[in-house]
């Protein structure tokens, strides 16, 4: 099936079962703590979906990779939005508005920078950009 679908389309299907897996698996390890649940379910979700990404989405070498460094990047911002709004409402809100709250937040960061960072080549992105020249 995976031979059938545009790279787009892969990527999308995964988008939707993560969006859902994830806050799920927060809500669900939540009662160990907040902040615990969320480092647990964040640790599974994303393992989970790198592993994905390889076998699945960018499965021919289009130019484009999965690197392990290179998804840490994209996830990066997400993760830290997602653990600002739990800290920061976890004392407020019910476990569902907090869940709900993270995950809106986390979809919405961590589409814009998967999004710019998974839209270059390899030949666009490398470390070596991020070294300062003389």
């Amino acid at each position: 099936m995976s031979f059938f679908l545009r790279s787009s389309h892969r990527y999308l299907m995964s988008g939707v079962v993560f969006t859902i897996f994830g806050p799920t698996l927060f809500w669900l390890l939540y009662p160990l703590g907040p902040m615990l649940g969320l480092a647990i379910s964040i640790s599974i979700a994303h393992t989970s979906r790198y592993f994905v990404f390889r076998a699945f989405v960018f499965t021919r070498n289009q130019g484009y990779r999965v690197s392990p460094l290179r998804y840490l990047m994209s996830i990066c911002p997400a993760v830290f939005a997602e653990f600002l709004v739990t800290s920061l409402t976890h004392r407020i809100f019910s476990r569902t508005i907090v869940v709900a709250l993270a995950a809106g937040v986390a979809v919405c960061i961590g589409y814009l920078s998967s999004k710019y960072i998974f839209a270059r080549p390899d030949s666009q992105f490398s470390i070596k950009s991020f070294v300062l020249r003389k």
